[in-house]
């Protein structure tokens, strides 16, 4: 059974917003313990929610429980309205949310000095975070009310502000648009894997407004500007160049007096692409900027369980990550049950997107452990549970690593089939990049009845190619996401990734 809307609701609550709707049903609903407080904890203290239960709970405490649905939906909108309350005033976006209602309210009174009193303090707070859609539909409320006060001249100067605002909202739109289509291109492929994915991005960079950062006229615009570079370099692998952008846009965000507050998440995922750059380049600053990046939930009164789970799936990525360019691979395989039980605690806070490279992750480092089914148990999860378009880069790179692992297995009875489905795959998506192709080739050529020794030539052959390819720019990408070199090394000396790259640690 699917759960209700309310359920959800609750269940998405953090401790102060039900400690706040515990106040706010006492103030605004009658007695000491009413059906809707009785609802609202019954469910809260339900794993997944349960309409028998709730009406025998009900039925116990001598209350109708006839409409359940109607009186869900009730508590609903009950939640909700204990929200305005609580998180009134958090930020200037539901500050100026609160003010559009109270002077549609003022207006609708005929209060009209009351109403541009309001507007104006509205206009203000619009203006000082470039908000301009609000600042629209403020001005809109501005016309009206001084078209009753002062007539209809002062209104059409008022009117004709808007088209002012509406170039720079226009502004916003264009370099929001071009953001969006580098995005695009950053995820097309993950690190460019071909000359054209990098001249489809040049094209885009030969936009009028991407030529001058001048014409970015308002903060927004400008961080869009940036980001746009950042993908751009990020998708040609010139970390220097990504990595001044990068800093740019936390500058950028530092400086304003209201955008990370505004916009944590955006602060977020550029901090965090800032410590995927320093995994590589800077390791011994890792340390110290995922700390920095843990004390960022302290600074926020709204989304505070949002912003924490994000700012911790980002923590466990990044830790993953360095663990794995250190080649700590048993440390890393160590830490899986950990972030597993993180993951399922806080499923719906942790886009997809994530999922997939945390599963990627768990994937390579039972590999590289010598873990091999419980790889296989993570890279069909991966599979069977998310879609390629949500984050093409490690969804298309597990296709190659389960025919790893079921080679490993000798699931040879598997592998021809596999094989046929990962080739036509990769040549549909255009994606059968070189070292794909030689993996594939590889398996091709291999089969159960084929000797030891034939096969272990095959795969010394494949280790020259690999090697070949390791110093092509178009092919590194592909060796960070997995060190498929060092794999082909261990079945070779019959030892895992771990014990090559770690041999004294070895027993």
């Amino acid at each position: 059974m699917k759960n209700s809307s309310v359920f959800n609701l609750i269940k998405g609550m953090d401790t102060s917003e039900k400690r706040h709707f515990s106040l706010f049903s006492k103030r605004h609903i009658l007695g000491s313990l009413n059906k809707y407080t009785l609802l609202f904890n019954s469910m809260n203290g339900m794993d997944t929610e349960n309409d028998s239960e709730l009406i025998q709970i009900l039925q116990k405490n001598e209350y109708d429980a006839t409409f359940l649905a109607a009186d869900k939906n009730y508590l609903y909108n009950q939640i909700l309205r204990s929200f305005q309350t609580f998180h009134r005033k958090k930020t200037s976006t539901i500050h100026l949310t609160e003010l559009l209602t109270t002077i549609e309210i003022l207006y609708e009174k005929g209060l009209y000095d009351l109403c541009e009193k309001e507007t104006q303090k509205a206009k203000k707070i619009a203006l000082e975070i470039e908000n301009y859609s609000f600042l629209l539909e403020i001005i809109n409320w501005e016309r009206k009310t001084i078209g009753y006060t002062q007539g209809f001249q002062k209104a059409y100067e008022v009117n004709s502000t808007i088209k002012n605002y509406l170039a720079l909202l226009s502004n916003q739109i264009e370099y929001t648009d071009l953001y969006y289509e580098s995005l695009e291109l950053r995820f097309k492929d993950f690190k460019a894997r071909r000359l054209d994915n990098i001249e489809m991005f040049e094209s885009l960079l030969k936009n009028p407004l991407l030529q001058d950062e001048n014409l970015a006229v308002t903060l927004l615009s400008k961080i869009r500007f940036h980001l746009v570079y950042s993908n751009y370099y990020y998708i040609k692998n010139e970390s220097k160049s990504e990595y001044y952008h990068l800093d740019y846009l936390i500058k950028l965000m530092e400086d304003s007096s209201y955008y990370i507050k505004e916009n944590p998440f955006d602060y977020l995922y550029i901090t965090y692409y800032m410590i995927e750059l320093m995994i590589k380049k800077m390791p011994n600053e890792v340390p110290s900027a995922l700390e920095k990046l843990k004390e960022f939930p302290a600074r926020f009164d709204i989304s505070k369980r949002k912003v924490s789970t994000q700012v911790q799936a980002f923590a466990y990525i990044a830790e993953l990550d360095w663990l794995k360019e250190q080649n700590k691979y048993s440390e890393g395989y160590q830490m899986i049950n950990e972030v597993k039980f993180f993951m399922s605690k806080n499923n719906d806070n942790i886009e997809p997107a994530w999922h997939i490279k945390f599963y990627f992750l768990f994937g390579s480092f039972c590999i590289a452990t010598g873990n091999y089914k419980k790889a296989l148990e993570f890279l069909n999860h991966l599979f069977n549970n998310y879609k390629e378009n949500q984050r093409a880069d490690y969804y298309n790179y597990s296709k190659l690593l389960v025919i790893l692992v079921h080679f490993k297995l000798n699931n040879f009875g598997l592998i021809e089939y596999i094989f046929k489905n990962t080739f036509l795959y990769y040549k549909k998506k255009n994606k059968l990049f070189k070292i794909e192709k030689v993996v594939l080739d590889f398996i091709k050529e291999i089969s159960a009845n084929q000797s030891q020794l034939r096969i272990n030539q095959k795969i010394k052959n494949l280790e020259q190619q690999l090697l070949e390819l390791r110093g092509e720019n178009f092919e590194k990408p592909a060796f960070e996401l997995f060190d498929i070199g060092l794999w082909v090394k261990s079945i070779i000396e019959n030892k895992t990734m771990e014990q090559l790259a770690n041999p004294s640690q070895t027993v």
